[in-house]
Protein backbone atom coordinates (compact mmCIF):
# COMPACT_ATOMS: atom_id res chain seq x y z
CA UNK A 1 0.00 0.00 0.00
CA UNK A 2 2.93 1.97 0.90
CA UNK A 3 4.44 1.43 -2.26
CA UNK A 4 1.60 2.04 -4.24
CA UNK A 5 0.98 5.65 -2.68
CA UNK A 6 4.79 6.50 -3.36
CA UNK A 7 3.79 5.74 -7.45
CA UNK A 8 1.06 7.51 -7.54
CA UNK A 9 2.61 10.65 -5.27
CA UNK A 10 5.45 10.59 -8.53
CA UNK A 11 3.34 9.71 -11.04
CA UNK A 12 3.40 12.31 -13.39
CA UNK A 13 -0.04 14.33 -13.90
CA UNK A 14 -1.06 15.49 -17.29
CA UNK A 15 -2.77 18.70 -17.74
CA UNK A 16 -3.95 19.66 -20.95
CA UNK A 17 -4.72 23.55 -21.51
CA UNK A 18 -4.86 25.18 -24.35
CA UNK A 19 -3.51 28.84 -24.71
CA UNK A 20 -5.01 30.09 -27.56
CA UNK A 21 -7.84 31.62 -25.90
CA UNK A 22 -5.34 33.56 -23.92
CA UNK A 23 -3.60 35.14 -26.71
CA UNK A 24 -7.21 36.02 -28.39
CA UNK A 25 -8.07 37.98 -25.10
CA UNK A 26 -8.73 41.41 -25.57
CA UNK A 27 -8.52 41.48 -29.68
CA UNK A 28 -11.85 42.35 -30.32
CA UNK A 29 -11.74 45.38 -27.70
CA UNK A 30 -8.35 46.63 -29.12
CA UNK A 31 -9.71 46.65 -32.48
CA UNK A 32 -12.71 48.61 -31.37
CA UNK A 33 -10.44 51.22 -29.32
CA UNK A 34 -8.47 51.15 -32.99
CA UNK A 35 -5.45 49.72 -31.38
CA UNK A 36 -3.55 47.08 -32.73
CA UNK A 37 -4.69 43.70 -32.94
CA UNK A 38 -1.85 41.58 -30.52
CA UNK A 39 -1.28 44.76 -28.66
CA UNK A 40 2.64 44.58 -29.48
CA UNK A 41 2.54 45.96 -33.21
CA UNK A 42 3.51 49.33 -32.69
CA UNK A 43 4.15 52.13 -29.41
CA UNK A 44 7.32 52.56 -27.89
CA UNK A 45 8.74 49.29 -26.63
CA UNK A 46 8.59 47.99 -30.54
CA UNK A 47 9.87 51.40 -31.98
CA UNK A 48 12.17 52.35 -30.10
CA UNK A 49 15.78 50.72 -29.89
CA UNK A 50 16.58 48.13 -27.59
CA UNK A 51 19.61 49.31 -26.34
CA UNK A 52 21.88 52.21 -26.73
CA UNK A 53 26.14 52.84 -26.04
CA UNK A 54 27.29 53.35 -22.63
CA UNK A 55 28.32 56.89 -23.74
CA UNK A 56 24.65 57.59 -25.05
CA UNK A 57 25.03 56.86 -29.03
CA UNK A 58 21.91 55.24 -29.77
CA UNK A 59 22.34 52.07 -31.21
CA UNK A 60 21.96 51.03 -35.12
CA UNK A 61 18.39 50.76 -36.30
CA UNK A 62 17.63 46.76 -36.37
CA UNK A 63 16.11 45.54 -39.98
CA UNK A 64 12.62 45.54 -38.28
CA UNK A 65 12.83 48.88 -37.18
CA UNK A 66 13.69 49.92 -40.90
CA UNK A 67 10.93 47.90 -42.77
CA UNK A 68 8.18 49.27 -39.89
CA UNK A 69 10.23 53.01 -40.83
CA UNK A 70 9.58 51.66 -45.10
CA UNK A 71 5.81 50.63 -44.08
CA UNK A 72 5.12 53.92 -42.04
CA UNK A 73 6.52 56.25 -44.91
CA UNK A 74 4.44 54.00 -47.97
CA UNK A 75 1.59 54.31 -45.76
CA UNK A 76 2.32 58.55 -45.71
CA UNK A 77 2.40 58.61 -49.64
CA UNK A 78 -0.52 56.46 -50.09
CA UNK A 79 -2.66 58.79 -48.15
CA UNK A 80 -1.29 61.77 -49.33
CA UNK A 81 -1.78 60.48 -52.98
CA UNK A 82 -5.69 59.59 -51.87
CA UNK A 83 -6.18 62.93 -49.97
CA UNK A 84 -4.46 65.08 -53.03
CA UNK A 85 -7.42 62.87 -55.15
CA UNK A 86 -10.08 64.02 -52.93
CA UNK A 87 -9.18 67.12 -52.93
CA UNK A 88 -9.03 67.33 -56.86
CA UNK A 89 -12.86 66.03 -56.66
CA UNK A 90 -14.62 67.81 -54.53
CA UNK A 91 -12.53 70.98 -57.04
CA UNK A 92 -14.12 69.27 -59.88
CA UNK A 93 -17.39 68.30 -58.64
CA UNK A 94 -17.84 72.48 -57.53
CA UNK A 95 -16.73 73.45 -61.39
CA UNK A 96 -19.22 71.46 -62.43
CA UNK A 97 -21.90 72.70 -60.39
CA UNK A 98 -21.29 76.38 -61.50
CA UNK A 99 -21.29 75.02 -64.76
CA UNK A 100 -24.86 73.60 -64.59
CA UNK A 101 -25.84 76.67 -62.45
CA UNK A 102 -24.82 79.64 -65.42
CA UNK A 103 -26.24 77.24 -67.94
CA UNK A 104 -29.59 77.42 -65.81
CA UNK A 105 -29.39 81.38 -65.87
CA UNK A 106 -28.42 81.30 -69.52
CA UNK A 107 -31.24 79.20 -70.31
CA UNK A 108 -33.47 81.55 -68.22
CA UNK A 109 -32.27 84.40 -69.81
CA UNK A 110 -32.83 83.05 -73.11
CA UNK A 111 -36.34 82.66 -72.50
CA UNK A 112 -39.36 84.84 -73.75
CA UNK A 113 -40.26 87.41 -71.93
CA UNK A 114 -43.63 89.09 -71.25
CA UNK A 115 -44.33 92.14 -72.75
CA UNK A 116 -46.65 95.27 -71.27
CA UNK A 117 -47.04 97.14 -68.52
CA UNK A 118 -49.17 94.63 -66.39
CA UNK A 119 -46.25 91.84 -66.37
CA UNK A 120 -43.30 94.37 -64.68
CA UNK A 121 -45.79 94.17 -61.69
CA UNK A 122 -44.51 92.13 -58.88
CA UNK A 123 -48.02 90.56 -58.20
CA UNK A 124 -49.54 90.26 -61.21
CA UNK A 125 -49.34 86.79 -61.78
CA UNK A 126 -49.94 85.80 -58.57
CA UNK A 127 -53.37 88.36 -58.78
CA UNK A 128 -54.08 86.23 -62.09
CA UNK A 129 -53.70 82.95 -60.60
CA UNK A 130 -56.30 83.40 -57.16
CA UNK A 131 -58.39 85.71 -59.55
CA UNK A 132 -58.73 82.20 -62.05
CA UNK A 133 -58.55 79.60 -58.83
CA UNK A 134 -61.65 82.20 -57.78
CA UNK A 135 -63.71 82.12 -60.75
CA UNK A 136 -63.57 78.35 -60.93
CA UNK A 137 -64.27 77.81 -57.48
CA UNK A 138 -67.28 80.24 -58.51
CA UNK A 139 -68.48 77.97 -61.41
CA UNK A 140 -68.62 74.70 -59.22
Amino acid sequence: MLQSAIQAAFRPTVRYLSNSSSCLAGKKWRESQGLGRSGNEYGPLTDNPDWSFADGRPAPPQTHQLRRKEEQRELAEQIDILSKEMLQGKVKYQEKMKGERRKEELRAGMRLKPKGSAWKQEDYVERRRTASSKKIQSQR
